[in-house]
């Protein structure tokens, strides 16, 4: 357990100290072997423009600090850096001088339209008293439905009337 717990722990993240424009700078923490293995004097491995430097901290851990000589002028940094037994590829997303993330603003749903109406009331002494009411404005059903009892459907329509199969005699005068 603990050879796979110093393996899971040996190289962790990268903390960007600079800017799109600028050197590079950042750093990584190192523990595990790849720490034992570069405070004895173990050899750091990193490419892509970048160099490093090994700073031990009391812990056990290493510091890894990086440096580019040159102002890195893409948004986008990829670079490898080895350490005892592990390598590990970085990618380094750099951003503009002077920007902050703002702050997204959660967007409110639109409510549906309430229209408000005076309708007059009468009060005890007969007086009459606006009073406010809200309402939301509803489809009023087709009158003419056929899905409706004919006592309510407005619309009529006629029989027709079934042709006889016999006419009627015709009556000679």
């Amino acid at each position: 357990m603990a050879a796979s717990f110093s393996a899971w722990s040996a190289m962790g993240g990268l903390n960007v100290r600079s800017h799109l424009g600028e050197p590079f700078s950042g750093s990584i923490t190192v523990t595990g072997d790849e720490a034992k293995a570069l405070m004895e004097g173990g050899r750091l491995n990193v490419s892509g423009g970048v160099r490093g430097s090994i700073s031990k901290n009391g812990n056990g851990t290493v510091t890894v600090h990086l440096r580019s000589s040159a102002p890195i002028h893409e948004p986008v940094l990829s670079f490898t850096v080895g350490a005892g037994q592990q390598t590990r590829q970085y990618t380094a997303l750099l951003d503009p001088p002077r920007y902050s993330p703002a702050k997204a603003k959660p967007k409110a749903e639109p409510k549906p339209k309430q229209e408000k109406t005076v309708a007059p009331a009468k009060s005890e002494k007969g007086v009459k008293v606006p009073i406010e009411q809200d309402f939301i404005e509803r489809k009023k059903p087709n009158r003419a439905s056929p899905h409706l009892p004919k006592k309510q459907n407005p619309v009529r329509r006629k029989r027709r009337k079934k042709p006889r199969k016999n006419p009627p005699p015709s009556r000679q005068r």
